[in-house]
């Protein structure tokens, strides 16, 4: 879902997103959409893309911020994108069972 002009929410087809990282993928290899049942839209962008994380059910702000913090956390101090997943949860409550991992390829 993204805001229109007026600032209401419009959702976004998942393939309308996949189509958007298409253009994308040469600068983009992971995707995580930290938003309550987005597992459709990881699934569509993982077409085009190495890897997309998808949430499987609802997800409370806090701990969608905190799974993307710790998520891009790991990513940044170099660890493989199947790492950043794994990790995860292990340094906070975060219930990492929410997320689903997608990849069209062997991560690394």
């Amino acid at each position: 879902i993204l805001l229109a002009a007026n600032g209401t929410p419009k959702p976004v087809p998942p393939e309308a997103l996949a189509e958007l990282f298409r253009v994308l993928k040469d600068n983009v290899r992971v995707v995580v959409f930290n938003a309550c049942h987005s597992e459709a839209q990881a699934k569509a962008v993982v077409r085009v893309i190495d890897c997309a994380v998808g949430m499987s059910r609802a997800i409370d702000d806090d701990h969608a911020i905190a799974f993307a913090a710790e998520f891009y956390q790991a990513l940044g101090f170099g660890r493989s994108v199947q790492d950043a997943y794994d990790l995860v949860g292990r340094q906070s409550s975060i219930d990492r069972w929410f997320a689903i991992c997608y990849s069209r390829i062997t991560l690394r």
